[in-house]
């Protein structure tokens, strides 16, 4: 088996490699050659947008108090789920604002509203 000098690759190969990594599901594997062909790579604005998506997650704060609006949703399920099986529901802070039965209906209904939870009642 022949090594690889990846400080030789170009921009394009480490993509390549980056793409084949991720479609069988080698995902470290290509966190580790966007991050090594973004270094490599620094004017590649597709490399450093690739090595930005895939690197590891990380905490931005913590503390926060709980997010009321969301045990306000879920108590709305609780209560009136029964009502709206198999039915995409959107709500907002405890409340119904839409129903719909497909995800481009619903979108017509709720366009330009923050902070609203879409989810299918099963």
């Amino acid at each position: 088996m022949q090594h690889i000098s990846w400080d030789r690759c170009s921009a394009s190969q480490f993509k390549q490699a980056v793409r084949w990594a991720l479609a069988v599901g080698a995902h470290l594997t290509a966190r580790q050659l966007a991050s090594q062909g973004a270094e490599c790579h620094l004017d590649d604005a597709e490399l450093q947008d690739m090595a930005r998506i895939l690197a590891p997650p990380r905490v931005i704060q913590t503390g926060l108090p709980p997010d009321p609006a969301i045990a306000a949703n879920r108590q709305w399920l609780a209560l009136h789920a029964k009502e709206y099986l198999g039915r995409l529901v959107a709500l907002r802070d405890g409340a119904l604002v839409a129903t719909a039965d497909t995800v481009a209906e619903l979108k017509e209904k709720i366009r330009g509203l923050d902070r609203v939870f879409v989810t299918r009642v099963a």
